[in-house]
């Protein structure tokens, strides 16, 4: 069940970068001169009015950028590629793929709507204020790629919707994240989080923290809204407050070290999915059979007798007969 959510989020990503069916070109090569610099410095230096379009801009990159690609050329592709929009003047998706490092004449393509960073390391590790100039992003991807700080200019692209960081070395995350009100989905995968409180305002529906250092269930102030929680991997040591989410539908908590659930598990009356595998479990709440549209619960690898076992099994299929049990 895990994955199935994971790749409907992925299929996402993927319809969004490779929807074009425009023949490939390649662009130029030119070589980029850094300016090692960060932060308003960096930002000043762009200089984006010298480049007289996206093309042009692509052309000082130091490497090869292939446009538009097919599907299959860019799923199986480990080279940088961007997709033009239907005019052929601007670019509105680009993936830069294991190059030596971002160019910082990228922030120019101020058309983006979809950015992902793959294996390609930032200048300093840093991500500049220049990704501010982004305006129309609406995707921000950055895979196996080390990031020591974060612009506090987050803030201001008000029309990001996903944004997934996975092993990215993340520690922290900046403030103005509070900010993005349309950001629905966000995956912070196997990074070094002990905490979100940046996300506390946020209007999130799917939060991935999967191998992070987190010890609890992480608060949000806007409960609501969130109906996909990943917290595997992370070394919980109390999960009352998922609780707090009444429309949460899918909750996984693989190999967290677990040894109890809360007793008012019973308050998430949407939840569809439960996933609590490979923890410390002896028992399950007694609440857990109030549960009016759980559909699968995942509870194999724990502490549970064999005959507890088999009395959840008669007690599920006594009353509820759907709902397909894993223990």
């Amino acid at each position: 069940m895990l994955y199935t959510r994971e790749f409907q989020i992925i299929l996402t990503v993927y319809c969004i970068y490779f929807a074009s069916s425009n023949p490939a070109v390649v662009a130029s090569k030119k070589v980029l001169e850094p300016h090692g610099l960060d932060g308003d410095e960096y930002w000043s230096t762009l200089e984006c009015g010298k480049y007289n379009n996206d093309l042009d801009i692509l052309a000082q990159f130091p490497f090869s950028v292939k446009l538009n690609p097919s599907p299959n050329e860019f799923y199986d592709n480990h080279k940088s590629v961007a997709e033009l929009s239907t005019d052929g003047n601007t670019v509105q998706r680009i993936a830069i793929k294991n190059e030596k490092q971002v160019p910082s004449s990228l922030f120019c393509l101020s058309n983006l709507t979809s950015l992902q960073i793959e294996s390609t390391p930032f200048e300093n590790d840093i991500i500049p204020d220049a990704l501010a100039n982004l305006e129309t992003l609406k995707y921000l991807i950055v895979h196996f790629t080390p990031i020591k700080r974060m612009t506090e200019r987050f803030g201001t692209l008000n029309n990001l919707e996903i944004i997934t960081f996975l092993q990215c070395s993340l520690t922290h995350l900046p403030k103005s994240l509070n900010q993005l009100h349309r950001l629905r989905i966000l995956n912070l995968p196997y990074n070094g989080l002990t905490g979100i409180n940046e996300l506390a305002h946020t209007n999130l529906e799917v939060l991935d923290l999967t191998a992070n250092n987190l010890t609890e269930v992480p608060v949000l102030k806007n409960k609501e809204h969130i109906q996909f929680l990943s917290l595997d991997s992370n070394p919980l040591k109390n999960v009352e407050s998922m609780v707090n989410y009444p429309n949460l539908q899918y909750i996984s908590m693989y190999h967290t070290g677990l040894t109890s659930l809360p007793a008012s598990i019973d308050n998430l009356q949407e939840l569809q999915q439960l996933l609590i595998n490979d923890n410390q479990l002896m028992d399950l709440p007694v609440a857990i059979f109030s549960m009016p549209k759980l559909q699968y619960l995942g509870a194999n690898n724990n502490l549970f007798s064999l005959e507890y076992i088999e009395s959840i099994k008669q007690i599920f299929k006594q009353y509820h007969p759907t709902t397909y049990i894993n223990i």
